[in-house]
C-alpha cells in the first residue's frame, strides 16, 4: 500500500520560525526543563513539542484565532480525533501530542475521510463567513463565490512577485470569471469548513480514526473548498470511490460535477500558496503545474 500522495511533504516551508525562544515558550507554560523542538504545520503559527506529550501552539499573526481553535478542539467529534486541550491562554494552546502515521490511498481511508469531512459539514450556517471563539459568524460575507472572486483580484493589487507572474494571474483570473455562474449555482450551503483539509494536516490516529489538526483557518462557506484540498494531488478510484460513497451516507451533498467545481475554487489557495514561494522552488514548479492543469481541464 502506498501514501496518500502529497507532494508538498517536500516543499520547504515559507518564512518557518527556526529558533524556539525557551522564554516566550515559559511565558506561557511557566519554568520547564524539558527538551523544545519545533515542529512542521500551521501557517499562522508555531508548534513546539515540549517533552514527549505536550505540543505549544503559538499564534503569532492573530492570537484570537486560539479562541477559534479552542472550541473546534472541544467539540465532540465522533468520527475522527482531536488533539486533547491540556491548557489555554492568551494566545496559546498547549494540546497532548498524538502519536500518528500517514494515511494509506485506500478505499478504507477514503470511507473514513469521507464520514470525517461530513461530520465537520454537518453544521450549517445561515450565511458564509469568518468566526469568532463561539463558532458563530463574525464577520458575514455577502456571497461566498463572490468574495472568493475578490480575494483572487486583491493579487492584483499587490507588488508583482516572481513566482506568480502578471501573465499566469491574468489568466486565473480570466478563467475563474468565466465560471463564476456555474460556481453559484455549485456552491450549496454554507457550512464549517476546516479551512485547509489537506493530506499533511491530516493523518491515522492510535485510536483507528483519522487526526484532524490545524483548525486555523476554520470558516463557512461552501464545501467544495475543503474537498478542493483534499482532492488537490491525484489518489487512486478506490479513494475516491469509497469516500464519495460515505460522505454522502454521512449526510454530505455532492453536486454532479464537485471535482471539477472544487479544482476552480481550490484556485484561490493556489494562488496564495504560488505568491509566498520562492521561484524555481519545488512548491512554486509543484503549484504551477496544477494550476495549468486546472485551467486547461476548463
Amino acid at each position: 500500500m502506498s501514501k496518500l500522495y502529497n507532494p508538498e511533504d517536500a516543499w520547504v516551508p515559507s518564512g518557518l520560525v527556526s529558533v524556539i525562544s525557551r522564554a516566550e515558550v515559559e511565558k506561557c507554560v511557566g519554568a520547564t526543563s524539558e527538551t523544545l523542538e519545533l515542529l512542521s504545520g500551521g501557517q499562522a503559527n508555531t508548534n513546539i513539542r515540549m517533552g514527549s506529550d505536550r505540543v505549544l501552539r503559538l499564534y503569532r499573526r492573530d492570537a484570537l484565532v486560539a479562541g477559534k481553535e479552542l472550541s473546534l478542539l472541544k467539540k465532540n467529534w465522533k468520527s475522527f480525533v482531536v488533539p486533547e486541550v491540556i491548557q489555554s491562554g492568551d494566545g496559546f494552546l498547549v494540546t497532548k501530542y498524538m502519536n500518528h502515521s500517514a494515511l494509506e490511498d485506500t478505499a478504507e481511508i477514503g470511507s473514513a475521510l469521507g464520514k470525517t469531512l461530513a461530520e465537520i459539514h454537518s453544521r450549517a450556517y445561515p450565511t458564509p463567513g469568518f468566526l469568532n471563539s463561539d463558532l458563530l459568524i463574525e464577520e458575514a460575507m455577502e456571497d461566498f463565490v463572490d468574495d472568493m472572486w475578490s480575494y483572487l483580484c486583491s493579487f492584483m493589487d499587490v507588488p508583482p512577485k516572481p513566482a506568480l507572474p502578471t501573465a499566469l494571474l491574468d489568466e486565473v483570473i480570466a478563467f475563474f470569471d468565466s465560471k463564476i455562474d456555474g460556481l453559484k449555482q455549485s456552491a450549496g450551503a454554507s457550512v464549517l469548513l476546516h479551512g485547509d483539509f489537506k493530506v499533511s494536516n491530516l493523518h491515522w490516529s492510535e485510536q483507528g480514526k483519522p487526526l484532524v489538526l490545524d483548525w486555523e483557518f476554520a470558516y463557512a462557506g461552501s464545501a467544495l473548498m475543503d474537498l478542493g484540498q483534499l482532492f488537490r494531488w491525484p489518489t487512486s478510484q478506490d479513494f475516491e470511490n469509497a469516500f464519495v460513497q460515505a460522505y454522502q451516507s454521512a449526510g454530505g451533498h455532492l453536486v454532479e460535477r464537485w471535482k471539477y467545481e472544487a479544482d476552480i475554487l481550490d484556485l484561490i489557495n493556489l494562488a496564495g500558496l504560488l505568491y509566498k514561494s520562492t521561484p524555481d522552488s519545488q512548491r512554486s514548479q509543484d503549484v504551477t503545474d496544477k494550476i495549468k492543469s486546472t485551467i486547461q481541464a476548463g
